[in-house]
């Protein structure tokens, strides 16, 4: 397992725990569902930008380093968001 460079992503969330960061997101440009860590201390404030794109179904921007096995994302560790 190796760890990425920084860079934005595509995303829609598709669950996610304020309380710990925890989510599921779908990468949009591979369509496909990864888990991910949101290390954004707004996620645990109320109608934060996670939680409003999942409730939207909206999309999102995240800036992430992802987890790479095999040559695949395996988990993102997400920093930051901005609607897409």
């Amino acid at each position: 397992m190796t760890v990425g460079e920084s860079r934005e992503y595509r995303v829609r969330l598709e669950g996610v725990f304020k309380t710990n960061g925890a989510c599921r997101v779908r990468l949009l440009d591979l369509d496909k569902i990864v888990v991910g860590k949101i290390t954004d201390p707004s996620v645990g404030s109320a109608g934060n930008v996670y939680t409003r794109a999942l409730n939207d179904g909206a999309e999102l921007i995240v800036v992430a380093k992802p987890t790479m096995k095999d040559g695949n994302i395996n988990r993102l560790f997400i920093s930051d968001a901005r609607a897409a």
